[in-house]
Order: structure tokens, then sequence, then C-alpha cells
């Protein structure tokens, strides 16, 4: 009688530790599952994270550019202006052609300026 309850004692504690490593193996699946889940979302955060900065900047150099260009065009326009009222005509007059092929000129200059200081991604 002792032996067999020397028996059923091993075989209980042997039931025991096959349940504890059990549930030892299954969290430890469980949590090693969950913590390849967290890197992977923590992954495609960070992914985003980028995307969504490269965009920002990339809008804000075409935003510099745009402002950089409309500037040349503006400063452009009262140079002009300027060559007409030296002249004595009104705004927006017919200057004479070596004038404005000049006008043209450096407006495409500091157009190319801002393209080169602001370029496109």
């Amino acid at each position: 009688m002792a032996k067999r309850k020397l028996n059923n004692n091993l075989y209980y504690t042997a039931i025991i530790i096959a349940l504890i490593l059990g549930m030892a193996i299954a969290f430890y699946g469980y949590f090693n599952y969950r913590a390849k889940i967290d890197l992977f979302k923590l992954q495609e955060e960070k992914e985003q994270e980028k995307i969504i900065q490269e965009e920002t900047v990339k809008s804000e150099q075409e935003r510099k550019r745009e402002e950089c260009i409309l500037e040349a065009m503006s400063k452009s326009h009262d140079s002009w202006n300027k060559q007409c009222e030296s002249r004595s005509l009104e705004r927006d007059c017919q200057l004479p052609q070596t004038l404005w092929e000049r006008s043209d000129e450096k407006q495409k200059i500091a157009k190319e300026n801002c393209i080169k200081m602001y370029p496109a991604n």
C-alpha cells in the first residue's frame, strides 16, 4: 500500500510538473508572440512617421519654392514699373525690347535660383 501511495504521489507530481511546464511553454509562446506583434506594430508606426515627415518636408520645400518664385515675379514686376515711372510712363507700360528681354532674363534666373534652393524631391 505504501508503494501504491508512493506511485500515486509520483504520478500526481509528474502530472503537476507536466501542467506547469505546459503552462510555462504556453505563456512563453504567447508572450513571445505578443512581443513580435508589438515590435511589428512599432516598426510600422516608425515607417508611417518617416513617411509623414518626408511628406511634410516635401510640402514645405514646395511651399518655399512657390513663395520664392512669387517673390521673384513680384520683384520683376516692381522693377518693370520703376522703369516705366523713370520714363514718366504709366505702370505696366511697353518698354523697349532690350529692357524687357533683360527683365525676362533676370526673372528666369531668379526662378532657377528658387528651384535650386528648394528642389523638388
